[in-house]
C-alpha cells in the first residue's frame, strides 16, 4: 500500500473503524507527509458507507 498523496510506502496503521454494516476498515498514517487515510483511498469505494459485500451483491445481480 502507498500513500495516496505522496506515494510513500512508509505507513503506520492508525486504527480500525467499523461501518454501519459492521464491516471493519483499516486506517493508516503516512510517516512522510502526515496524511491520514483508509484502505479504500484511491478506489471507487472511497468515502462510501456501503459494505463491500452489498456492492458485490449488486454487481453480481447486474451481470
Amino acid at each position: 500500500m502507498r500513500c495516496p498523496d505522496c506515494e510513500s510506502e512508509r505507513l503506520h496503521k492508525n486504527g480500525v473503524r467499523q461501518l454501519q454494516s459492521g464491516e471493519s476498515v483499516q486506517y493508516y498514517h503516512c510517516l512522510d507527509c502526515s496524511k491520514r487515510f483508509n484502505e479504500r483511498a484511491g478506489t471507487p469505494m472511497h468515502r462510501m458507507q456501503t459494505s463491500t459485500q452489498a456492492i458485490a451483491t449488486v454487481l453480481r445481480a447486474r451481470g
